[in-house]
């Protein structure tokens, strides 16, 4: 049974992403970016909310990906994963709505351009965090018969699990390169992104 705090922490997410669709919708048809940053900023904090509590109770019940009448239950580690993810995404969401709406957007996008260290550091620890999620896996799956059991987990979640980890480290490694010695991640390709892409970023007036 949900008890009180939890049935107000939901009905609060609920409140804070309808205001946020609501706000991105007015501000969409009425040309205001004030109102499209506010809806941005209100799906961020729902994020976050979500994304706290799930650390702290450890405890996340999801949709399954394959039947919207089932449920995918994450407890452990891989609900705080997930939760981390959550404030992650939020924060995200957040830091570049305030940015686009003080017209910082261009220099933001030229940095990335220029210096993508951040976004790799960014994506790997994301691929990271998923290869705990698929390779813990959730209850439902540890309830499932034996041999189906066996066989989600050898194909699923050790092999998700390994290729995620392998695409996290080398996205982690070349964002630490990039970061700490950025003359030899452009002499390594890195110098190709801005060559290729420098000329088509936004441009300040």
């Amino acid at each position: 049974m949900t008890s009180v705090p939890e049935r107000r922490g939901v009905v609060y997410v609920l409140v804070l992403a309808g205001l946020g669709f609501g706000l991105l919708l007015l501000g969409g048809k009425m040309g205001y970016s004030l109102l499209t940053a506010a809806g941005f900023c209100c799906l961020a904090a729902a994020s976050v909310w979500i994304g706290v509590e799930t650390m702290i109770t450890r405890r996340i019940v999801a949709t399954s990906r394959y039947d919207r009448r089932a449920n995918e239950t994450y407890v452990g580690i891989a609900a705080i994963a997930q939760g981390i993810q959550l404030v992650l995404l939020g924060v995200f969401l957040a830091t570049i709505a305030i940015l686009f709406q003080l017209d910082l957007g261009a220099p933001l996008v030229r940095h990335f351009v220029r210096r993508p260290g951040g976004l790799l550091l960014l994506f790997g620890f994301a691929a990271l965090t998923t290869a705990i999620i698929v390779g813990v896996g959730y209850v439902e799956q540890k309830e499932a018969p034996r041999f189906a059991y066996i066989l989600d987990l050898l194909t699923s979640r050790l092999l998700g699990g390994v290729l995620l980890t392998v695409i996290g480290l080398a996205a982690v490694g070349l964002g630490l390169l990039e970061v700490f010695a950025p003359a030899l991640f452009d002499t390594l390709g890195g110098g190709y992104l801005e060559a290729i892409y420098g000329s088509r970023a936004p441009q300040l007036e």
